[in-house]
């Protein structure tokens, strides 16, 4: 599958290209293997998710890139735990390269939170959002929701590390931005995979 013009202008505009997003969660850090169990179950349908770049056949300035489908999905080789802090792995995230020859993203887990970077011509920053959404709680199957690039926009920042959203007092309880109250849904730190309140 040939790459559309803006993607084509990701990889020729000199620049790494990766994006990315972190969540930040209080409480004990989250296990490897849940993890990637979840991002299995959630992201292991999603096509886009297994896109890997292919070199143009003949010059570039005719041919282009193509996407190629690899397959199986193997979060193993994209979902990673690191010591980094985030700031810093942000930093050093969005200044590298992804590894060409396995689709251009990565989620690591760090002890504050989870960061996925992902090369521009792959997701842009609001799939980003879209596929940290897939992973929470109360997500839907890949099969109900929306395409990436299709959803409402979100009060996460793409790019840097943001809390998550605070009660805005609609659900009766006194929370606040800077007090998040124990009732509502969207308020609390909470386990993506777990309908628990993490303590």
């Amino acid at each position: 599958m040939r790459l559309t013009a803006v993607e084509e202008g990701h990889l020729r505009n000199g620049m790494p290209g990766t994006i990315g997003i972190a969540a930040v969660f209080p409480g004990e850090p989250f296990d490897l293997a849940q993890v990637r169990s979840r991002v299995r179950d959630r992201w292991g349908g999603l096509d886009r998710m297994s896109l890997v770049l292919g070199r143009p056949g003949g010059p570039a300035a005719l041919s282009g890139h193509r996407w190629r489908t690899a397959r199986p999905f193997d979060p193993g080789v994209h979902v990673s735990a690191t010591d980094q802090d985030l700031r810093s792995l942000l930093t050093d995230g969005v200044s590298d390269l992804l590894p060409p020859e396995r689709p251009l993203w990565r989620l690591l887990v760090t002890r504050q939170g989870i960061v996925l970077l992902a090369h521009h011509a792959l997701l842009d920053g609001r799939s980003l959002e879209t596929l940290f959404r897939l992973l929470m709680d109360d997500a839907v199957s890949h099969g109900q929701a929306s395409p990436p690039g299709r959803t409402p926009r979100r009060s996460y920042d793409s790019g840097r590390a943001s809390e998550p959203p605070r009660c805005t007092g609609s659900c009766g309880a006194s929370g606040s931005p800077a007090s998040p109250c124990p009732r509502c849904p969207t308020c609390g730190p909470r386990w993506p995979w777990s309908s628990s309140t993490r303590r």
